[in-house]
């Protein structure tokens, strides 16, 4: 790595859906970064999220970064999980999560390459999303990148 670390606080999150009438899932929440690059427009950051394949798996590095369709979606392995949170409508993990590298810059037309790159105190993009565990593959998952 290159020496830099940045720590991510996962907190809380607040008034999550019901499951069914009954019961509520359990959540967990997948952290990334993404050097940014000058010229990926930001809009290009909208359509990135974590790979269902790979939610659940304390190893990430068996996912590599699969290219959707033409403007669809791009989709990353979480480099970071925190666990699963106690079932309920307010998930609580109170969890600080170290990053040691990113996902390389968003090309359009990216093939292979880098997996990871070290930490240099370049720009970062963070991608956080938040899922329900009892989902079959992850799925539902609900994310932003800042």
């Amino acid at each position: 790595g290159g020496g830099f670390v940045v720590g991510v606080e996962v907190v809380e999150a607040k008034d999550m859906p019901r499951l069914d009438a009954l019961s509520y899932a359990s959540f967990f929440c997948c952290v990334s970064l993404i050097e940014a690059s000058p010229s990926v427009p930001p809009a290009r950051y909208q359509n990135v999220e974590h790979t269902s394949r790979a939610l659940g798996d304390a190893d990430p590095e068996l996912e590599a970064i699969e290219h959707g369709p033409e403007h669809g979606s791009l989709h990353l392995a979480p480099l970071a999980l925190t666990r699963a949170s106690e079932a309920g409508p307010n998930p609580t993990w109170n969890q600080n999560l170290r990053l040691f590298d990113a996902h390389p810059p968003l090309a359009p037309t990216q093939t292979g390459g880098e997996r990871r790159v070290p930490l240099t105190g370049q720009p970062l993009r963070l991608l956080v999303s938040l899922h329900a565990k009892s989902s079959p593959g992850g799925g539902g998952g609900l994310g932003a990148t800042g």
